[in-house]
Formats: C-alpha cells, sequence, structure tokens
C-alpha cells in the first residue's frame, strides 16, 4: 500500500510538471502567433490611449502580455506620444478614459508629452463617462473635451483620507508598540494613535495645498480658464449641463458622434502597443546605449521579489550589469517607491556610491520617492522629479505588534525560557523594558543621522541645512525644488536628455536598454503579486514587511490617499 501511494504521487508530480510545461509552451505559441514585429501607419490614423488607472513603470512581462493585449510602462506610452508627433500618418490622439486616472506625477509628465504633440500642429480630443480632478487635469490638454450624457466629474479639491486601526486592533488584543525618530514620520500613527497627531495634519496640509496650486494652475493654463478654484468648490459635478455651462466640457454626445465629430472612425484607432511595432525613423545606436533602471514598489531586503517589489539584490545586479556594459555610457534610475527596508535601502545606496564614478546615473522621481525611495537616489549625479511627486520623508521608525492581549482572549499560553536577560527581544507578546526601548531608540537615532549625513553629502549641504528639511516630512516635487532636495522640475524624458548629454551623446540616438528584463514564464505564473491587484496586494506586502524582526524602517505613511 505504501508503494501504491508513493508511485501515486510521484505520478501526480510528474503531470503536474507536464501541465506546467505545456501551459508555458502554449502560452509562448500563442504569443508568438499574436506578435506581429512590425505595424504599418496608415494616412489618417489616430494614436488611441485608454486611461484606466495608475499605469505600471515596470515593462510588462510575458503574462501579463497574453492577459492583455494592450500592455506597457509608463516609458513606452510617453516616448510613442513623442514619436507620433513625427509620424505624418498620425493625425491626432484621442484619450479614452475609461476607469481611474494615473498619478500625479504621472498627469504631469504625460500633459507635458501631449502639449509637444500639439505642438507639431496635431490635435488631441478627450472622452470621459467618469473623471477626477487628476484624470481633469490629464484631460485639460485636449483640444476638446467630450462626455456622455450621464457622466460624472468629480472636480471637487484635493482630500487625504488616513484609516487608524489602534482602537480597532485592541478590540481584539492586537496594540503595536513604535519607535521613530522623526515628529513628522507618521507612518507609525495609524497603529499607535486614535487620531491625527498635529504635525501630521501640518504636513499634510502643506503638502496638498502645493499639490493643489500645482493642478488648478495647469487646468486653468489649458483650459484657459482663470476662475478654476472657485468652479472646484462647487464640485462635484452630477450634472452634465453644469460642465457645458462652465466651460469644463465642449459638448455632450456619445462616443461615435466625437468621431464623426472629429474626423476618423473607431477603424482609425491605433493602440499604443501596435504603435510600439512601428520601426523607428532614425535607427538606434547600439553601440552608445542608456539604461533605464525601474525600481518599482516597496524596497525589501533578502529573497522577497515579484512584481512590485524592489528587492535590493536583484536592482543592485541591474545596477552591476548596466555600469559594466560597455555600450551603456549613462544610467537614468526610474523611482517610483514610498520606501520600505532601511538595510536594503542601504545597500543600494553603497553599491551606486561605489560605482558612480564610472558613469553617470541621472535619478529621475516618480509619482513616490520617498524615505527610502529618496534615499536610494540622493546620490545621483542629477535628480528630477515631478512637481506633484512625494518625496523627501527622511526619517526612521520600528514598528512591531503586540499580540499578549490577542493570547488571553483565545486562551493561549506562551511560556518562555531564557538563557539571557533579552533573549527573545524581539518576540511579539510583551513591550520593551525601559532599557530595550532605549536600545532600540538609539538603533533609531543612529541610522537617522546616517541617513541625513548621507543626504547631506549627496546634496552638497550641511547636516543642519537637511535636518531641517527632515524629520520624517514629505514634500511635493515644487518644495523639494524650492528647498535643494531636488536639482530640476521634469520628468523620465527629462533625465534621459541629461544623461545623453551626461554621457556625451549628444549627436547620437542612442538606444534605450529598460530593466528590469523579464522573468521566466514560469516564475511569474508562481508569482501572487501578480493576481493580487491594488490595496490587497499592497496590504499583503505590507504586512508582511511588518514581521520582519529587528529591521528600521523608511517609508511614507501607506496609507495616505489622495482624493
Amino acid at each position: 500500500m505504501k508503494n501504491f501511494f508513493k508511485i501515486l504521487f510521484i505520478s501526480l508530480g510528474v503531470v503536474f510538471c507536464i501541465l506546467i510545461i505545456a501551459i508555458i509552451a502554449i502560452f509562448s505559441a500563442v504569443r508568438s502567433g499574436i506578435d506581429n514585429p512590425v505595424y504599418k501607419l496608415k494616412n489618417g490614423q489616430v494614436l488611441e490611449i485608454s486611461i484606466a488607472g495608475e499605469i505600471p513603470e515596470l515593462p510588462p512581462e510575458e503574462m501579463e502580455k497574453l492577459i492583455s493585449k494592450n500592455s506597457y510602462c509608463f516609458y513606452e506610452l510617453l516616448s510613442s506620444i513623442r514619436r507620433a508627433a513625427e509620424y505624418d500618418e498620425i493625425k491626432g490622439i484621442y484619450l479614452n478614459f475609461t476607469g481611474a486616472s494615473p498619478g500625479w506625477a504621472q498627469t504631469e509628465e504625460l500633459v507635458k508629452e501631449l502639449n509637444y504633440f500639439k505642438s507639431r500642429g496635431k490635435e488631441i480630443w478627450a472622452y470621459f463617462d467618469y473623471m477626477d480632478d487628476c484624470g481633469y487635469s490629464l484631460a485639460s490638454a485636449a483640444d476638446r473635451i467630450y462626455c456622455s450624457k450621464n457622466a460624472i466629474l468629480l472636480l471637487d479639491g484635493l482630500s487625504a483620507n488616513i484609516m487608524f486601526y489602534k482602537d480597532t486592533l485592541k478590540k481584539i488584543g492586537i496594540e503595536f508598540e513604535a519607535v521613530r525618530h522623526g515628529k513628522y514620520k507618521s507612518a507609525v500613527e495609524p497603529f499607535t494613535l486614535s487620531d491625527i497627531s498635529r504635525e501630521n495634519r501640518e504636513m499634510l496640509t502643506v503638502y496638498l495645498n502645493s499639490i493643489s496650486k500645482n493642478y488648478t494652475g495647469l487646468i486653468s493654463r489649458n483650459r484657459k480658464i482663470k476662475n478654476i478654484e472657485n468652479i472646484i468648490n462647487k464640485g462635484p459635478f452630477l450634472i452634465t449641463k453644469e460642465l457645458k455651462d462652465r466651460k469644463l466640457v465642449d459638448d455632450i454626445c456619445i462616443e461615435e458622434e466625437v468621431f464623426l465629430r472629429s474626423g476618423f472612425s473607431r477603424e482609425d484607432l491605433v493602440s499604443i502597443s501596435d504603435f510600439l511595432k512601428v520601426p523607428e525613423k532614425i535607427p538606434f545606436d547600439q553601440k552608445n546605449r542608456i539604461a533605464l533602471i525601474i525600481a518599482e514598489g516597496e524596497i525589501l531586503g533578502g529573497r522577497t521579489a515579484g512584481k512590485g517589489i524592489i528587492n535590493d539584490r536583484a536592482l543592485i545586479k541591474d545596477l552591476k550589469t548596466a555600469f559594466d556594459d560597455v555600450r551603456v555610457k549613462a544610467l537614468v534610475l526610474r523611482i517610483n517607491s514610498p520606501g520600505g527596508s532601511g538595510s536594503a535601502s542601504d545597500n543600494i545606496w553603497q553599491f551606486i556610491e561605489s560605482q558612480k564614478k564610472k558613469k553617470p546615473l541621472i535619478v529621475s522621481m516618480g509619482d513616490f520617492a520617498a524615505s527610502g525611495g529618496y534615499y536610494i537616489g540622493m546620490s545621483g549625479k542629477k535628480i528630477f522629479a515631478d512637481r506633484n511627486t512625494t518625496t523627501g520623508s527622511i526619517g526612521v521608525f520600528f514598528i512591531r505588534p503586540l499580540l499578549e492581549g490577542l493570547y488571553e482572549k483565545i486562551g493561549l499560553n506562551v511560556v518562555r525560557i531564557k538563557t539571557a536577560p533579552n533573549a527573545g527581544f524581539f518576540t511579539q507578546k510583551n513591550r520593551f523594558t525601559e532599557q530595550q526601548r532605549e536600545k532600540v531608540q538609539n538603533f533609531i537615532d543612529d541610522f537617522y543621522s546616517d541617513f541625513v549625513n548621507k543626504a547631506a553629502k549627496g546634496r552638497g549641504k550641511k547636516y543642519e541645512e537637511i535636518e531641517a528639511l527632515a524629520g520624517g516630512r514629505i514634500w511635493s516635487g515644487s518644495q523639494a525644488k524650492e528647498n535643494g532636495l531636488i536639482d530640476f522640475i521634469g520628468g523620465i524624458i527629462d533625465a534621459l536628455e541629461a544623461a545623453k548629454k551626461a554621457g556625451d551623446m549628444e549627436n547620437k540616438n542612442p538606444a534605450i536598454d529598460i530593466y528590469p528584463e523579464s522573468r521566466p514564464l514560469i516564475e511569474q505564473l508562481f508569482d501572487r503579486n501578480l493576481y493580487l491587484k491594488g490595496d490587497i496586494s499592497k496590504l499583503a506586502r505590507y504586512a508582511g514587511g511588518l514581521k520582519e524582526k529587528g529591521e528600521a524602517k523608511l517609508i511614507m505613511p501607506y496609507t495616505l490617499e489622495l482624493d
């Protein structure tokens, strides 16, 4: 009987492996059948950009391409708009808003490229059923904005929503103990406070006002509306007649009418994925290259990896490949991260610091480059950020759950036998003693001082100057430019131009190598982060990060959401 079950389990394992291999083979065959290496443009075509939420900074992997035919990364979208402006066959761009908006910084970069497209004498049309403040900022770049009869425009200003879990968790016996350096380092507050602190309220109010000033100014310039703040104060707009009366839209109609009025049909639309297959007008110089290295997600150490995670080892490996490649003359590190592990962030910083004299490394900050996200980029030769980038948050904290109350509620008894007074230092049952807490505080303070020192070195400032900007405080890109935390306002395209100049390639057309490269399909099949989407994925990764023992955290307020 034992042999029977042994043979059965072995057979099932073999069948499972064969099934996985068959799936990979089928996917590969289907993919090769779908892919058309070249797309030929026709006269009068319109580039369609579907807006349905945040656009991934990381290039799509094979699994994602199979799930969605229209998969691309943010840089590919920006470069497509820039390239489309140079093709006579492309008469315009159609912005089709079908879901949520991209991030604020991404929107700013898209608007800049759309304005460049218009400067080449081409038109842009936008259509929506539902849209918020950020989406309308993007749509304002269009020559004409249309909406459906029952459209909703949530143009009503910004708000930051922070959930506080302390009292809820206490009901089931869970509390949190935190040690931090920086009165604005508010990532611990949802777990340790019942309401927002004075410092956090002050910081978020100043930050929101900065973002608000940026986007209202953008809308006012693009739509030529002088009293946009007064209009926003009367939002949201649930009746479409109001939209037209206030000149927020140009007309109300069904989508097919947009095509008729604009002189093109649905058949004239070309997707971004198809446009990416259009050959370059000027071939890339393969001997002169720029490495565009994407760092997106929470920063974690060890073997933790997957989509939406910046693993220190993996990022260092990509950086090393680029620094060692003789064809690569310059690097651009694109960061979209709220931070994460302190030690992993420092590992990345140390490597960049050791290599940056070999080749110029330019930093481009996306929607977020805060705390650990700022840490890994602060030694770049030049730092670019968008006006609406969230950056700074130079501070450190340690946090852990205390489960003694939960154990009592469920009748669980934990007995600990120790050989030394501090054995089991980071166990999740009892609070620190006064001496233990002092030990952790000294560790956090030392890490914070090191963070500020390195930031001061990277920015060419004194410790006291950076300290005045630190304390865990977040800044918008506009504020960061004013206080010297970054060098220039600009996005990926600007950073690539700076890298081109720094690498002595001004009269060349360098090829762009995007890192990280796509993972093997078998690895993607077992990546849980590929299937966990949105807030669930973020929460899963965040919860995983909290359980790391003795880890200093460099992360911005996780629960901060802007509406």
